[in-house]
């Protein structure tokens, strides 16, 4: 048995929220003359400058009249790229985000200088889409977010938002191609120059989005064992942020995956000597060290993370499974029963503590594990913490055990932020088919500025 080591995933996985409107600008000069206005156009533009000052439920009324009317043009004479503009406009009033990029791909095709006065126009729509879809990610409908995030690229692709977070949600749902591309591209967003001029605090988020996808790149290569694409984007990376120890680490990590062992083992020797180092430092770095096979180092650093947080599943599940993979059975035993004081329903958990019992020859603490185990009505597997603004949310997996198909499982789940307890939530959970799987989540609102470290649950009888 060689349970795979779980990495929190928290950290660099963080959704980039609440992009900001763009600044209004000037049209252009020049170029072929404009399409003309009809009695359509004419009836189109009021209705959408009347909808500008209206209330939510007028304003849509207004819209949708707008749309009418574009579309009416449309079928009189389908030549003139006004009337496709329009109803751009008014799809993206309606958050009809695909219908308006459709539109406007039309009027720029007929009309080619509205491709520089659009852009505006489509930045706008894609913040729209792009918060639409944060709130639908927040919602717990990652499939809507991406789906409203893919229309936001197709609306606007000169920024890196939509494009970092579609590599989130497709990396979440194990779409590592998927993911890959769209970290790639949310580096390229960030160097795109838009006709307008970017403030600092714009040019600036977008350097830390090109550098948050430029580190889950780096993540997700080392993962697949791409490392030459890895080191290419750390070294210049590295080049950049000299100090920077996430970076110092996994370039550590690609030299020891490319037989360049004295090299890595520079690296970790002079980061292992940094004072002072965090829990998220140390997290890294045992991570490193298990990837490189050096399972007693990844086993000490991970005690460390489990002391600082010592309600952390994630650390006590990587603790455990390097002291299994050091054959250290002695030191596995606490460690895994720790594990299991904090997911009980874990089955890899438990069959960690079931090995060791077996090496150490404690027969009667095998089968007393091993009982406990089978009386469970379900059985719980791939837990992830993800952390949002105000929001902590465990997602995981449940599989059918011992309760009949439909019984419901209730689970309280008590979450904490730096050792202490913060607040519960039960999660219901119907039993499927022995063996079959069914997923859940479970949240906790949280305070500003407060971190969620760790939680456990336990079964509700």
């Amino acid at each position: 048995m060689h349970p795979r080591l779980r990495a929190i995933a928290v950290w660099g996985l963080t959704l980039a929220l609440g992009a900001c409107a763009a600044a209004s600008r000037g049209g252009t000069a020049g170029g072929p003359a404009r399409p003309r206005d009809t009695q359509y156009t004419t009836r189109a533009k009021l209705f959408l400058v009347q909808a500008q000052s209206a209330d939510s439920a007028r304003a849509i009324e207004l819209s949708q009249r707008a749309l009418q009317e574009a579309l009416l043009g449309i079928r009189e004479d389908s030549t003139n790229a006004q009337h496709y503009l329009l109803a751009g406009q008014a799809y993206a009033r309606l958050g009809q985000y695909a219908q308006a990029d459709s539109m406007w791909d039309k009027a720029e095709r007929l009309y080619p200088p509205y491709a520089q006065e659009l852009e505006l126009e489509r930045e706008q729509a894609y913040v729209n889409a792009f918060n639409a879809g944060v709130a639908a990610y927040q919602a717990g409908n990652p499939e809507r977010a991406i789906e409203l995030w893919q229309q936001a690229i197709a609306l606007y692709d000169k920024r890196p938002d939509a494009f970092f977070n579609l590599g989130v949600a497709y990396e979440q749902q194990d779409r590592v191609a998927d993911a890959l591309q769209m970290y790639r591209r949310a580096m390229e967003a960030a160097r795109a120059q838009p006709s307008r001029q970017l403030s600092p605090e714009e040019q600036q988020a977008r350097l830390e989005t090109a550098r948050n996808a430029s580190a889950r790149y780096v993540d997700l290569a080392i993962e697949q064992r791409r490392y030459n694409e890895a080191e290419a984007i750390l070294r210049e990376l590295v080049q950049q942020d000299t100090a920077n120890f996430s970076l110092q680490v996994r370039l550590a990590q690609v030299l020891s995956a490319t037989n360049r062992a004295a090299a890595a083992e520079s690296i970790y020797q002079r980061l292992s000597n940094r004072p002072n180092l965090t829990p998220e430092q140390n997290f890294e770095l045992g991570v490193a060290f298990f990837s490189a096979n050096d399972f007693n180092r990844a086993a000490d650093v991970f005690r460390r993370v489990a002391q600082a947080w010592p309600f952390s599943r994630d650390a006590w599940f990587n603790l455990a499974v390097s002291l299994y993979r050091a054959q250290r059975y002695n030191d596995l035993v606490p460690a895994a029963q720790r594990l299991l004081e904090l997911d009980p329903l874990n089955e890899n958990a438990a069959l960690l503590l079931v090995q060791a019992y077996r090496q150490l020859n404690r027969q009667q603490d095998l089968l007393r594990e091993v009982e406990r185990l089978d009386r469970q009505p379900i059985l719980i597997d791939q837990l992830q913490l993800r952390l949002q603004p105000n929001r902590a949310t465990v997602v995981g997996t449940a599989k059918g055990h011992r309760a009949a198909r439909g019984t419901p499982v209730r689970l309280r789940f008590t979450f904490y932020a730096d050792g202490q307890a913060i607040g519960t939530q039960e999660v219901t959970i119907n039993a499927p088919e022995r063996d079959q799987t069914t997923s859940f989540q479970v949240s906790i609102q949280t305070q500003e500025n407060q971190r969620v470290t760790g939680y456990r649950y336990e079964l509700v009888r």
